[in-house]
């Protein structure tokens, strides 16, 4: 693939271990949507609460739980890279699952909050947060018509 990449004119990166690569960007991605779609917020409007902070790494810590439990630990650098992206004071940052919400569009739950959980569950992990988000997100989904 990155042979193929390279010989159209692809900007890529070859990773020796794309397993892996997956699971830290879903662990990130999981808890941004679970997170800003509770609380209807960008990452700045969580963190600026009493309690945001500890809320947002909670929920990562769910995420991070469930990959170790799948055989994908997540290196301490992206652990620390993502921690300072869904804790920054200030970040305008959301899931494009808020803004589909936001716009009164679907969103794909099921797929990844919702998988995220039934993983976790499945390992007999607790997780409480992403099953929070994830009824919340079903909740919303069963006002949408059609």
């Amino acid at each position: 693939l990155a042979a193929a990449c390279a010989a159209a004119g692809i900007d890529h990166v070859a990773s020796p271990d794309i397993v892996g690569e997956q699971w830290i960007k879903y662990t990130f991605l999981t808890a941004l949507a679970a997170g800003t779609c509770l609380m209807r917020a960008d990452i700045g409007g969580i963190v600026a609460t009493d309690h945001g902070t500890a809320f947002m790494r909670a929920l990562y810590d769910e995420c991070l739980a469930v990959a170790a439990h799948a055989g994908q630990p997540i290196p301490a650098k992206a652990q620390e890279i993502a921690l300072a992206a869904l804790t920054r004071a200030g970040s305008p940052i959301k899931a494009s699952m808020l803004r589909d919400l936001e716009a009164g569009q679907r969103v794909e739950a099921a797929h990844i909050v919702g998988d995220m959980l039934d993983r976790a569950l499945a390992a007999g992990q607790s997780a409480p947060l992403l099953q929070s988000a994830y009824c919340h997100l079903q909740a919303y989904e069963a006002q949408q018509p059609g």
